[in-house]
């Protein structure tokens, strides 16, 4: 068997039709709900599974002959029945509430007999065919892609909702299931207790970050700020494309940088700044990609003053007072 198709195999042993909530580990005894996504009634509640309900189902003597590992393992699961009213193709949120992390220091150890309480809650945002079909694992993964849209639902679409998910997924984790391609199906299988090596080394203290906020009951706020910390973005990209398009391309771009910052331009040839045109169909999406690079050499306090002209070769361009300077501004913070 090769290493791929035995991987994949674990995994599916691991997770198919089961959902597993695990903060820094398992989370024994969370409430579970499965509603739609964009409103509607719950669809199905469980806890997860506990000590004692794995003793209940296998007896003391094989949760006593269990390794530590298999213990974890076991805790934190629900079996979701296969008749659940779910559209394969429609986004549902996953919320699980409460419970006890058995494994809260991630040290591989059943931490005791009760574990430590989490106060606050975990989501995961899935399809319909995700969560039957394969299982998934409500992480601080999931929480964080969770944080990272759920204030722009009623804008994106579904399409680019999995869209913005997929980039999401690729600044926490690798190829999880050895498909050739990160997206957020990935994310959904990261799975710590079976793969840790699948969130990516840099973001590591950062997911443990939420984690224990998320085990603290911390407010909103915070969590969605430890969320956009994980991510090199700070809004979904539709959602940037569209703000620019409405408020800053024709205001600043077309009314001052296409004076220079074109093709031939002086600006042009004096920077790497190079805007693109609206009779570009695809300018927004350019443009938004353009400002993004920027932001990798400078930050977006530097970045909102070129127009005032501070660090900019052709001087102030936009009168001082004119509203675009700040909406410049909180658009770049979108980025």
């Amino acid at each position: 068997m090769s290493l791929r198709i035995l991987a994949i195999t674990l995994l599916s042993l691991a997770l198919t039709a089961c959902t597993q909530v695990v903060n820094r580990g398992p989370v024994a005894g969370a409430d579970l709900l499965v509603a739609p996504l964009r409103g509607g009634a719950p669809l199905y509640t469980v806890t997860t599974s506990t000590p004692a309900s794995v003793i209940a189902a296998e007896g003391d003597a094989a949760w006593n002959a269990g390794s530590d590992t298999r213990r974890l393992q076991q805790l934190g699961r629900a079996d979701l029945p296969g008749d659940l009213p779910l559209d394969a193709a429609d986004w549902y949120l996953v919320t699980a509430s409460g419970g006890s992390d058995f494994d809260i220091d991630a040290d591989g150890r059943l931490e005791s007999d009760v574990g430590t309480p989490v106060q606050g809650s975990l989501h995961a945002i899935v399809r319909g065919e995700q969560l039957l079909a394969d299982g998934v694992a409500v992480s601080p993964l999931t929480e964080a892609a969770y944080r990272f849209v759920v204030d722009y639902l009623p804008e994106l679409t579904d399409a680019e909702l999995e869209e913005t998910l997929d980039t999401f997924a690729a600044d926490l984790v690798s190829d999880t299931d050895i498909s050739g391609v990160v997206e957020y199906r990935d994310l959904l299988l990261a799975n710590r207790l079976y793969a840790l090596e699948n969130t990516l080394p840099g973001q590591a203290a950062a997911v443990d970050a939420l984690a224990e906020a998320i085990a603290d009951g911390a407010a909103d706020e915070r969590l969605r700020e430890l969320a956009l910390a994980i991510s090199s973005r700070g809004a979904p990209g539709p959602i940037a494309e569209a703000v620019y398009a409405a408020t800053i391309h024709q205001s600043l771009v077309e009314t001052y940088c296409a004076i220079c910052h074109v093709e031939g331009g002086w600006g042009e040839r004096a920077s790497a700044n190079r805007v693109v045109r609206d009779d570009d169909p695809e300018y927004a999406s350019k443009n938004t990609e353009n400002f993004r690079n920027l932001l990798g050499r400078y930050d977006v306090a530097a970045l909102a003053a070129t127009p005032r002209g501070v660090g900019h070769g052709g001087g102030r361009v936009v009168p001082e007072g004119d509203p675009v300077l700040d909406a410049f501004e909180a658009w770049l913070k979108l980025l």
